[in-house]
């Protein structure tokens, strides 16, 4: 008598197939999870670099301005200046997959005065590259410059 105590080839096929089903289902769900994540992390941090050269632009009594290119979609700049004389300059990059859909801004810049105050509202449109739907939209109040974020309008 044999004592079989494994499984048949039949049963490891069967069980392979279960598992490439259940991941064919799950994989893209969690992808476009991770990918809604990073857009949330990137408004966040949108409205952390508004409300950075808004508190700048008071601290060192000159113009912050938030720059978008439209050129190279996925790149940003903030500036500090004093008249003509610039105090602090960076370049920063959207991160992965994220891009600029559109901006409502002059010239594709945001200007905050010596007091705080805006040169104007206005909105950011960033988004998932190549997904129109999946988007964050940032608000800058006109008078007060509060800035916030309105997903997936």
């Amino acid at each position: 008598m044999f004592n079989n105590k494994g499984f048949t080839f039949l049963e490891i096929i069967i069980t392979l197939v279960i598992i490439g089903i259940i991941s064919a289902i799950t994989i893209p769900a969690v992808s476009a999870v991770i990918e809604k994540k990073e857009l949330q992390v990137t408004a966040k941090s949108m409205v952390s670099l508004f409300r950075y050269a808004q508190e700048e632009a008071v601290s060192a009594e000159a113009q912050a301005i938030i720059t978008f290119c439209k050129d190279t979609p996925d790149y940003y700049a903030i500036e500090i200046k004093r008249e003509d004389i610039i105090l602090e300059q960076k370049l920063q990059k959207f991160s992965k997959g994220i891009e600029l859909f559109r901006t409502d801004f002059p010239r594709n810049s945001f200007i905050f005065d010596e007091s705080g105050a805006p040169s104007e509202g206005g909105q950011v449109i960033i988004g998932i590259l190549g997904n129109e739907s999946m988007k964050s939209n940032i608000h800058v109040s006109s008078g007060s410059g509060r800035v916030y974020i309105e997903e997936g309008y």
